[in-house]
């Protein structure tokens, strides 16, 4: 059985719960597999860590430890990071008084990260802005942005948690006042027309109007799930933004249909955005394989694959060439994961090599140290657990052989003439017969020298000399003092 199981962990760990992951085929058709939570926590986004930056501020952000001990390592981090501005476009305004064609709105978008390129990593929280000024002397105007994020990016967004939420702000950079906007006027999530349209990212107006000398900031957090290399990409990894002015030529400042990244003056505006690579790992707990029995054991791993899809495998056997695997699908929704399966068909007392390996969506494979563990030795005594004749069967052929099938594997050279019987009815005197055992199907046989006698009765006896493979003896009913044999009878037909 394969569980899925959350970390409760800081912003680079998630607290999650895997939803619809396909699955593997199981090796043992007995195997469940589930998928449960190890906290309250149920978000698919990063969460903690840092608090959502204004935007005015150039390389300072709080930074939220996950303990006093153990600050986290993206807040370190984030705290060297700004935003990085990309173009920066203009709508225009047909003043009618002097019929002269006027600048209205200038626009630029950005992203939060280290000029160096190291964060944000796959994985991590990160922010993006678009702004949007009236620099007209005179005409204030409605406006609106549409958003287009990066590949393999998306919206970060968490009910009540204050760095998980879309953010607006309007400045006046004439008198340098400053206010957030809350409630209906600012958007609680982007909104998507259609599924491959743009992001709006409107009040509950639709829009907001702005006065000369005002500008309407739009912040939002983001994660992305593969690495992005800016405009050095091919296509370049872009966030871009149209905007919408009422009042504009046109109405529209936006990417012309043939338009790529980095689009030309007035064409819109974009950023190129680069995500490092943050390569998954494997850890385990102490210790990683609990609940061994006999011939079963939990093997737990934790993988720390930082929303990037792929394929984890739990490799299990005697020697570190394994040779027994389980797989699960990995989609791209969750920080770390902690992967256990629930192991059947072992054999006792042996020592079995595991471990837990990803392979990712670009083919690399990473692989977690090698792990131990020894089942219990076996002290279950066997039972027979189907017979023929069957019990009290008639009509028996006389020419027919008496077979017992064993609940696991026996010891050969204990199932002979001396453990496998039959009599005739009322009398204490074996018949003589030969004796086998069939180990690929854990069945004995008893052959009789001579055919049964036409209309007899006769009892079958499998007795405790029939031994396991680690000396157990057969015990067909262990509710009763000591160990029991096995005994039916059948009649053979005239």
């Amino acid at each position: 059985m394969r569980r899925v199981i959350m970390l409760l962990a800081t912003m680079t760990v998630a607290l999650v719960l895997v939803a619809g992951a396909s699955l593997a085929k199981p090796h043992d058709e007995k195997d469940k597999v589930d998928a449960e939570p190890l906290g309250a926590v149920d978000t698919s986004v990063p969460t903690e860590g840092l608090t959502a930056p204004a935007p005015s501020e150039d390389g300072k952000i709080k930074v939220v430890p996950s303990s006093p001990a153990k600050p986290v390592e993206q807040g370190i981090a984030a705290s060297q990071a700004k935003w990085l501005s990309g173009t920066s476009s203009n709508t225009y305004y047909m003043n009618p008084f002097n019929n002269q064609i006027q600048m209205l709105t200038t626009e630029f978008i950005s992203y939060w990260g280290t000029e160096d390129e190291s964060y944000p990593r796959v994985g991590e929280l990160y922010w993006g802005k678009v702004t949007i000024a009236n620099v007209n002397p005179s005409r204030s105007t409605p406006t609106m942005p549409e958003i287009e994020l990066p590949r393999n990016t998306k919206f970060a967004l968490v009910a009540g948690d204050p760095n998980m939420k879309i953010t607006c702000i309007l400045d006046n950079f004439m008198t340098g006042e400053s206010r957030t906007l809350t409630g209906d006027a600012c958007p609680q999530a982007p909104k998507q027309p259609g599924t491959y349209e743009l992001y709006k990212l409107s009040p509950k107006d639709g829009y907001w109007t702005i006065q000369p000398g005002e500008a309407i900031s739009v912040i939002f957090p983001i994660y992305s799930t593969s690495e992005l290399k800016g405009w050095a990409a091919s296509p370049a990894d872009c966030l871009s933004s149209s905007v919408w002015a009422a009042a504009a030529i046109g109405f529209w400042d936006t990417p012309e249909p043939h338009d790529r990244c980095p689009v030309p003056k007035d064409h819109g505006i974009d950023q190129g955005v680069w995500v490092a690579a943050n390569p998954p790992t494997v850890e385990y707990p102490t210790p990683s394989a609990t609940k061994i029995t006999e011939t079963g054991a939990t093997t737990t791993g934790h993988l720390y694959y930082h929303f990037q899809p792929g394929t984890a495998y739990l490799d299990i056997g005697t020697t570190t060439s394994y040779g027994r695997s389980d797989s699960l699908a990995i989609a791209d929704t969750h920080d770390a994961l902690a992967i256990s399966n629930d192991w059947t068909g072992l054999k006792p007392d042996t020592t079995y090599h595991w471990r837990l390996r990803f392979v990712d969506r670009q083919g690399r494979t990473f692989l977690g140290a090698d792990q131990t563990f020894r089942t219990a030795p076996d002290t279950s005594a066997p039972r027979v657990t189907r017979v023929g004749p069957a019990e009290s069967a008639t009509g028996v052929a006389p020419g027919a052989n008496v077979t017992a099938f064993f609940s696991e594997a026996m010891k050969a050279g204990t199932i002979d003439a001396g453990s496998v019987k039959l009599y005739k009815a009322g009398s204490a005197r074996a018949l003589a017969a030969t004796v086998s055992y069939d180990a690929t199907a854990q069945k004995a046989t008893l052959n009789p020298d001579v055919n049964l006698q036409p209309g007899a009765k006769y009892k079958a006896v499998v007795n405790p000399g029939a031994m396991d493979l680690a000396d157990n003896p057969l015990d067909q009913n262990p509710t009763v003092a000591g160990n029991q044999s096995k005994t039916w009878t059948f009649t053979v037909k005239n």
